[in-house]
């Protein structure tokens, strides 16, 4: 049995619940109404899509909003990018799976089902050397009726020979994508403070290999706590530094031109406003001519996305609730290739859309005239 700990509720949850609790309800069918309504929708625009009452859609959106699948923002509802990775996450699942959404649903209703089909080899077995591998207390009928509707399911998770059972190709599939879809889940409920603030546009992570990644967060108690953790990651051994800069902060700026100093190699992408209050302050970071080593970037628009990418070997992914504000921010800190690679993507997507200061310099007093760098 897998539980996890809910950073947002405090709850202990145990996934195979979260799974049926999912989809043997009608919270998946709300969930999906809620990304497919015009963004922000109405809780009566999610009820009236998703076909059921609003009595029960209210019910189902506490619970999404809890989790942080869902947020609301002066009464219109939309999913958080973890809503979004669920969703392809299940989407993933009911494609790779060789039974239907209604089996699947009441296989994962029990723990005991589970872990019996888990338990089963590819070649026959007895009943009782099945019975003894689960690690679930189950009755020899209890084991014998889940074996008759393995057998019996439309697709046949398990085959029966002379009161023997072994676990069939579309048993094995369906273990597969449960076990793939249990790991998504574990990721999009541990990282949850990340996700609900990362960008929309931006949850394409391969939520998988987050696995190894740390999140940091801020919060009224402790406000310093991503940005301690970002000073730690200015190695002065870096020989390339690529970063995003979405909101301004002088004490991160001052160590980011620490680095310029000693000669690491950088480009920066900031958001216009930061752009400019840089370039006011003595910290330089946003002054090109001093550093043939350093290309500053500026964005038109303000962004709620922050990232450092230190050589190809670490990446670090900050997210904001407040645009341009930088309050209550969550990070995560990740070696895993995919992870940097999915950053260094995002980064290359954000620098076609910026202006090279030295040929487009920002207005200060307010207007914007330039060409993409």
């Amino acid at each position: 049995m897998s539980t996890q700990v809910h950073p947002l509720s405090g709850r202990h949850l145990d996934i195979q619940e979260v799974i049926s609790g999912i989809i043997d309800t009608k919270r998946l069918d709300i969930l999906r109404a809620a990304n497919d309504c015009s963004l922000p929708a109405s809780q009566d625009d999610i009820a009236s899509r998703a076909e059921t009452s609003r009595k029960t859609t209210e019910k189902h959106l506490v619970e999404l909003r809890k989790h942080g699948i869902t947020k609301t923002y002066r009464e219109n509802i939309e999913p958080t990018a973890g809503g979004q990775m669920l969703l392809e996450a299940l989407q993933k699942c009911f494609t790779e799976i060789p039974i239907t959404r209604t089996e699947f649903a009441k296989l994962t209703r029990t723990e005991t089902a589970l872990t019996i089909l888990s338990n089963l080899n590819t070649e026959y077995q007895s009943i009782g050397e099945i019975q003894g591998k689960a690690s679930v207390s189950a009755t020899n009928q209890t084991v014998k009726r889940q074996l008759k509707w393995f057998d019996e399911s439309d697709h046949d998770l398990a085959d029966e020979r002379g009161h023997t059972y072994r676990l069939t190709n579309a048993g094995e599939k369906t273990l597969l994508a449960y076990d793939d879809l249990s790991i998504s889940i574990e990721q999009i409920i541990e990282k949850a403070e990340w996700f609900q603030r990362l960008p929309l546009e931006n949850a394409t992570v391969p939520v998988k290999e987050l696995a190894d990644a740390t999140v940091i967060t801020s919060d009224t108690a402790s406000p310093s706590n991503v940005l301690g953790a970002a000073l730690k990651l200015c190695d002065l051994r870096v020989s390339q530094f690529r970063c995003i800069c979405s909101i301004y902060n002088p004490v991160l700026f001052f160590a980011y031109k620490t680095m310029l100093d000693f000669g690491v190699e950088a480009e920066a992408i900031l958001d216009w406003q930061s752009f400019v209050k840089a370039d006011q302050d003595t910290t330089d970071f946003a002054t090109h001519p001093r550093y043939e080593h350093y290309q500053p970037l500026y964005l038109e628009d303000s962004h709620t996305l922050g990232i450092g990418i230190y050589d190809d070997r670490k990446v670090a992914v900050g997210a904001y609730n407040e645009q341009g504000e930088g309050k209550h921010i969550a990070m995560i800190v990740s070696e895993n290739p995919k992870i940097i690679e999915w950053a260094e993507n995002i980064y290359e997507s954000y620098r076609d859309m910026a202006y090279c200061p030295e040929e487009n310099p920002p207005d200060i007093d307010g207007g914007f005239d330039g060409r993409h760098w």
